[in-house]
């Protein structure tokens, strides 16, 4: 059986490896088998069950190593929709705004996690302090493990 939880696994493996687009298809098919599965219970299996939270916020974070931050953006805010206190959200929706030139909702994801978050909320404010040239570079592999 072929479960949402080995998808998810397999993009986790593709995401260590560097290869994106492939994270991005399985997390999909992560997120296709998920859905199919809450939609009809009885054909659900056994395994540990992924939310669609934790699906969606990983979908945010290929989007994002792939660099299609208006993706990432539109899939961390589904996340926050769910749980808006996902601290990790907040966080790479802040990375998104600032990768994607948006200063000013960066700003505003970094106030949200001084509450949430003071350590990720440190790590933004760092960023909007440094200089274009500095954040140039800090497009690393963003990873929910």
């Amino acid at each position: 059986i072929v479960d949402a939880e080995a998808y998810y696994q397999l993009s986790g493996a593709y995401t260590a490896l560097g290869k994106f687009p492939d994270a991005l298809a399985a997390i999909k098919q992560a997120m296709y088998i998920q859905r199919a599965e809450q939609a009809s219970p009885e054909a659900a299996n056994t395994f540990r069950s992924l939310s669609l939270e934790h699906l969606q916020y990983s979908t945010g974070l290929a989007y994002f190593n792939l660099r299609r931050y208006p993706e990432a953006i539109e899939e961390l805010k589904r996340v926050i929709a769910l749980n808006p206190k996902n601290a990790q959200a907040y966080y790479g929706l802040a990375l998104s705004y600032i990768a994607n030139g948006n200063r000013k909702s960066a700003e505003k994801q970094q106030e949200t996690l001084e509450s949430l978050n003071p350590v990720f909320a440190a790590k933004i404010a760092k960023l909007l302090s440094s200089g274009p040239a500095q954040r140039q570079g800090f497009g690393f592999i963003f990873t929910d493990r």
